[in-house]
């Protein structure tokens, strides 16, 4: 009914930003199962970056909202018109990747320390 009965601009706003939110779940729940060494708290914190770039980017497009293209520009380097999905997940990699290699590098060097991951990494049981 609600196809049927909404303005046919804004059913496909909502097909576009569904396709922009569901492609920033790929690395919560393919990578994650399969990618061993990636943090937890990274691929949270990577999903929430997809979501709020992708997010951002279709909601301020010039094209019109949730436009299959973005004009990306990076510190004033044009890159040229992305799909606001993909841009927003090699940002939402790049978060997990690199989070996830400094997680890596703390646990290496907490028996250094003494202190043990129990003393400040949250259990599952706790989250």
């Amino acid at each position: 009914m609600f196809i049927l009965t909404v303005n046919t601009a804004n059913v496909i706003n909502f097909q576009l930003a569904g396709g922009v939110w569901i492609l920033q779940t790929l690395p919560a729940v393919i990578l994650a199962l399969y990618v061993r060494w990636l943090d937890r708290w990274a691929v949270v914190a990577g999903w929430a970056v997809g979501i709020g770039l992708g997010t951002y980017w279709g909601v301020t497009n010039p094209a019109g909202l949730f436009s299959s293209t973005y004009k990306l520009d990076v510190f004033d380097w044009h890159v040229g018109s992305v799909y606001p999905g993909f841009a927003a997940f090699v940002a939402n990699l790049v978060v997990v990747v690199v989070w996830s290699a400094v997680a890596v590098a703390v646990r290496r060097r907490v028996p250094e320390s003494g202190i043990t991951e129990r003393d400040y990494l949250p259990t599952a049981a706790t989250v």
